[in-house]
């Protein structure tokens, strides 16, 4: 499976610098991209278990295709969720099964499927009864 264009915009900006300070504050910079999520999202059940920050995840198929909105109150953070976005955003059930989301680092900073955010999106358990129907009706 190619990456999505966000993707490959992402892993060239990150490729481009050097030091982690650079990183840093580029993750931020993509923290930021995330639109704002309603009020009416940040309720518990939205709320990734595992983060010692405070991050909602909400997925919803639209089209056949998942759309997420995310947010968080750590800066870094945020930053990490958008980058998982630009991964995962308007893939199908069956793609979002696919992908592979290795531990691993954006030098220093941990994401993988033993961290909360990474490990809740490509888990069909993660969005309930629909999200299981959408990937076997696939």
């Amino acid at each position: 499976m190619s990456l999505p264009t966000e993707a490959v915009v992402a892993l060239e900006a990150f490729q481009a610098v050097g030091s982690w300070e650079q990183r840093a504050r580029l993750l931020m910079q993509w923290g930021e991209r995330l639109p704002a999520l309603p009020d009416e999202d940040k309720v518990d059940v939205n709320l990734v278990q595992g983060c010692e920050s405070l991050v909602w995840l909400v997925g919803r198929l639209q089209d056949g295709h998942w759309q997420f909105a995310a947010s968080s109150d750590a800066r870094l953070i945020r930053g990490l969720v958008a980058l998982l976005l630009a991964r995962v955003n308007s893939l199908s059930a069956a793609e979002l099964q696919a992908v592979d989301l290795p531990g691993g680092c954006v030098k220093g900073y941990a994401i993988g499927p033993g961290h909360g955010v990474a490990r809740q999106v490509p888990r069909p358990q993660a969005y309930g009864p629909a999200f299981t129907t959408a990937v076997h009706e696939v």
